[in-house]
């Protein structure tokens, strides 16, 4: 459990599962997914729910945080890193490149590179 400063200076108490299993090209752990049970939020927004056995009595639920890649910029920037620009197709922004091999199909390489 961690001890978070809150914004009225008082620990929020936050439950934190982590996930380090991603590494970069220079072999250094990442701490990419995590899973949060957030106790705080609920209390901040006043946030209830009545539950059925017990005659409508308000409870306050917990909300989980979750984040599978962390943020998306680490997760580009880790990958980036690793594939070193030369990224696979199937995550490449370019994935066709229409090449010319002799003057003869120029015309008919750029016929092609325009009509996609």
């Amino acid at each position: 459990m961690h001890r978070v400063p809150g914004p009225t200076s008082v620990a929020v108490s936050i439950v934190m599962f982590r996930v380090a299993a991603v590494y970069d090209a220079l072999r250094r752990k990442f701490q990419c997914a995590t899973v949060q049970l957030d106790f705080q939020l609920p209390i901040r927004f006043d946030l209830t729910y009545a539950t059925e056995g017990t005659g409508g009595q308000s409870e306050r639920p917990v909300i989980v945080h979750r984040a599978v890649l962390g943020s998306v910029e680490r997760m580009m920037a880790i990958l980036t890193e690793h594939f070193a620009g030369k990224w696979p197709l199937w995550l490449s922004p370019r994935q066709v490149m229409i090449v010319p091999i002799s003057e003869r199909s120029f015309e008919y390489a750029q016929q092609v590179r325009l009509a996609g």
